[in-house]
C-alpha cells in the first residue's frame, strides 16, 4: 500500500496541523481511510494523465503514479509542495503550488481529476467544480470525496472540524455534481466507528443531571480517552482489514461520500 519514495534524507519536515494527513503523524485508521480512497481512485487512472487537486503530503499522488501515465499533484501551500517533491520524486509525477479554484493549465488537459477531502476546505466550492470540469477532457472522469455532513456535523450549519468551511449531505453533493457532469455515480466509505459513536452520544445524552461535572479531573480524562478510543481517534495498532472500504451506493451513515463523475463527450 505504501508508494515508492525517491529518498528519505533531506526531506523538509511537515508537521501535522489537523488540515492535511501526514503519514506517521495521524492515527493509523485515519491514514488507512485516506489510502483506501486513493486505491479506489487508482482503478480509473491506468495509462491516464491525472490531476490530484489538494495532494497534500504527496503519498496519494505517488500511489496514483504507479498506475497512471503522468500525475500532477497540486496544493496551495509551497511548503507542502516542497515536501512532496523531495519525498516522492518519481519520473512520472510532479507537484505544483496552485489554488484549487484556479490552475495554470489549458482547458481539457487531463483524463482524470482526483479531488479527495478538499472541497470542504474551500469557500467557493462552485469555482472548484467549474475548474475541475474545465480541466477534464470530454468523457473525462472526476473522483471526488468529502465527509458526510450528517455524520461529521449533524444538525449544524457550521462544521465541527476547525479546517472545514462547508460540509455536504449526500443529496447536496449529488445535486452539486449533477450540475456539471453528465453521469454521477455514488459510493460510500464505510464507518467502522459509527456504532460506537452512537453509543457514546446516547450515553452523553443520558447525563441530564450533569454528573460528569462532579467527577475528579483524572476520572474525566480517563473517560474522555476511553471514548476517543471507541471513536477511532487515538493512535492504535494496525487497523483490521476491511475497515473503511469504499462500496457502491450511498449509505446514510457512511463517514465519507465518494462520487465518480463523467464529463459529457
Amino acid at each position: 500500500m505504501n508508494p515508492p519514495q525517491k529518498r528519505q534524507s533531506g526531506i523538509p519536515d511537515l508537521d501535522f496541523s489537523g488540515e492535511r494527513i501526514v503519514p506517521g503523524k495521524v492515527t493509523l485508521d485515519r491514514e488507512l481511510a485516506s489510502r483506501l480512497r486513493y486505491e479506489f481512485a487508482a482503478r480509473y487512472v491506468e495509462g491516464k494523465r491525472v490531476l490530484d487537486i489538494g495532494c497534500g503530503e504527496g503519498y496519494g499522488s505517488a500511489m496514483l503514479a504507479q498506475h497512471a501515465a503522468h500525475v500532477v499533484g497540486t496544493d496551495s501551500s509551497e511548503k507542502v509542495v516542497a515536501h512532496a517533491t523531495a519525498k516522492y520524486g518519481l519520473s512520472n509525477i510532479e507537484f505544483r503550488c496552485m489554488p484549487a479554484e484556479k490552475h495554470a493549465f489549458p482547458d481539457e488537459s487531463f483524463d482524470v481529476v482526483v479531488c479527495l477531502e478538499l472541497i470542504e476546505h474551500v469557500h467557493d466550492y462552485a469555482a472548484v467544480m467549474e475548474e475541475m470540469h474545465r480541466l477534464l477532457k470530454p468523457g473525462g472522469i472526476l473522483i471526488l470525496s468529502t465527509p458526510n455532513k450528517d455524520v461529521t456535523s449533524p444538525g449544524r450549519e457550521t462544521p465541527i472540524h476547525d479546517f472545514h468551511v462547508h460540509e455536504f449531505t449526500i443529496r447536496e453533493l449529488q445535486e452539486l455534481c449533477q450540475r456539471y457532469f453528465a453521469e454521477v455515480e455514488l459510493f460510500s466509505q464505510e464507518n467502522p466507528f459509527e456504532k460506537s459513536r452512537r453509543i457514546v452520544r446516547w450515553l452523553m445524552a443520558l447525563d441530564f443531571l450533569h454528573v460528569r461535572k462532579l467527577l475528579p479531573r483524572r476520572s474525566k480524562d480517563r473517560m474522555k480517552e476511553g471514548m476517543k478510543e471507541k471513536m477511532g481517534e487515538t493512535i492504535q495498532e494496525e487497523p483490521e482489514s476491511g475497515r473503511w472500504a469504499v462500496i457502491r451506493g450511498a449509505k446514510p451513515n457512511c463517514r465519507d461520500i465518494v462520487l465518480v463523475c463523467r464529463k459529457a463527450t
